[in-house]
């Protein structure tokens, strides 16, 4: 087969997936359902653990930084929600093809399918948390403007880069399983290069290039940034269409040439 014709074929996986969003829901949401069902508080349990490790780090890192808790606490709230989003989506797909194995096997189900749940799953929390960042805003009265609208296509966006994404590391830590334990490493080292404990503004205008080549910097501005009332870099826009242009590109083809492997390697 062509490079071309693996393309389009990595492309069909994605197309029925997309047809099967009712098990991709279904998937998504009945996990959480699981986790939480002897709960009486059940998936709330979600918003009221983040807004307590949200307060506890705002409260201790305002102090640590000098910053004013009224600027650094909602920076630290929606920065750890949209971090959650990003890093979760891609740490569940080390797992997400082989712990759904018997799926692909008695219902053919395509493998995208596991996929678009695992980030549909992650936008359901966030959804959750949307009350938290709620909060902020009524108690600290951040000056939001204009740039708010910005926040839908830095989410589209960045849930976009997301699926091709953690498509793609499904791919190789399925064929590869140390791989696991190495992305679960890249996103810890992230987390400490990454400005989620800390603000762009503390990083030496010297050394700003080091978040211009850091994706996970560039599309946590994306969708941070306008919640903030901040302007997000133009360049960082550029960026992060250029990355999911690639992305688009390269996990297809790489799902084509080796979706008939992948029910070997789970």
């Amino acid at each position: 087969m062509s490079i071309f014709g693996q393309y389009k074929a990595g492309l069909r996986d994605f197309q029925a997936g997309a047809k099967s969003w009712r098990i991709a829901h279904l998937l998504g949401y009945s996990l959480l359902r699981q986790r939480y069902s002897r709960s009486r508080l059940g998936q709330l349990w979600l918003s009221l653990s983040t807004a307590i490790t949200v307060i506890a780090f705002g409260l201790v890192w305002s102090l640590l930084w000098n910053q004013p808790i009224k600027v650094f606490l909602p920076y630290i709230a929606i920065t750890h929600i949209v971090w959650g989003l990003i890093t979760a989506s891609l740490q569940d797909a080390t797992t997400s093809l082989s712990a759904n194995g018997a799926l692909f096997g008695n219902q053919e189900t395509s493998f995208a399918t596991v996929i678009y749940s695992l980030v549909y799953r992650q936008l359901i929390v966030f959804a959750h948390n949307i009350i938290i960042i709620i909060g902020m805003w009524v108690y600290f009265k951040p000056p939001l403007n204009l740039t708010l609208i910005y926040f839908v296509p830095g989410l589209l966006l960045t849930v976009l880069a997301c699926v091709f994404t953690a498509y793609l590391i499904a791919l190789i830590a399925t064929r590869f399983r140390d791989v696991v334990q190495l992305i679960i490493n890249v996103i810890q080292i992230a987390y400490l290069v990454t400005p989620v404990m800390w603000m762009p503004e503390f990083m030496p205008k010297s050394y700003n290039w080091l978040l211009t080549f850091n994706p996970f910097a560039v599309f946590l501005s994306l969708t941070r940034d306008p919640l903030l009332g901040r302007a997000v870099p133009e360049n960082y826009w550029l960026i992060a269409c250029g990355i999911t242009l690639t992305l688009a590109i390269i996990t297809p083809y790489l799902v084509g040439r080796y979706s008939k492997r992948i029910m070997f390697w789970v």
